[in-house]
């Protein structure tokens, strides 16, 4: 199997999670490791607590993150998620994806933006109970789903 290809062949997009201790200096050391293997951040959040924090990425090489923050005492915890274009010519994209899940019955974990464009496009990532399902309904609401292949440099397809 490729890295950029999910194991069920729907589209989805690789996400890490990475506890750190909230000290000065410890999301630089993350980055840099992944800077040093030419690893790219699509998309970063960070919740912040009184003595940690927890980072999420979504990054261009999964695999490679993976190996290199592993081999240098980081313990990031891979999950799915679900990668959603947002139309550039329809007011208030982010509320119909919303509420297409909504519709459904369909709890929405958490959603944080991708930084990188997909083919001229915004995209949104997002966590919800089921994958499967919530990328069906989205779907057949009209939305284009991405998979981690579109977050690589290489990529070069269209919608």
């Amino acid at each position: 199997m490729f890295e950029t290809e999910s194991p069920n062949d729907k589209p989805r997009i690789r996400q890490l999670a990475i506890l750190l201790e909230n000290r000065v200096g410890a999301l630089q050391r993350v980055l840099g490791r992944l800077e040093r293997e030419v690893v790219q951040i699509r998309a970063i959040t960070i919740l912040e607590a009184a003595d940690h924090a927890v980072i999420r990425i979504v990054v261009d090489k999964p695999t490679i993150a993976l190996s290199a923050l592993r081999s240098n005492g980081f313990d990031p915890i891979e999950t799915e998620l679900l990668g959603v274009a947002i139309p550039v010519d329809r007011k208030f994209a982010v509320r119909r994806v919303l509420s297409a899940l909504l519709s459904a019955e369909m709890n929405l974990s958490y959603l944080y933006p991708v930084s990188y464009p997909v083919r001229g496009r915004s995209v949104i990532a997002i966590q919800v109970e089921n994958l499967d399902s919530a990328g069906d309904v989205l779907t057949r609401a009209g939305f284009q789903l991405i998979d981690q292949q579109d977050l690589s440099d290489e990529s070069d397809t269209a919608f």
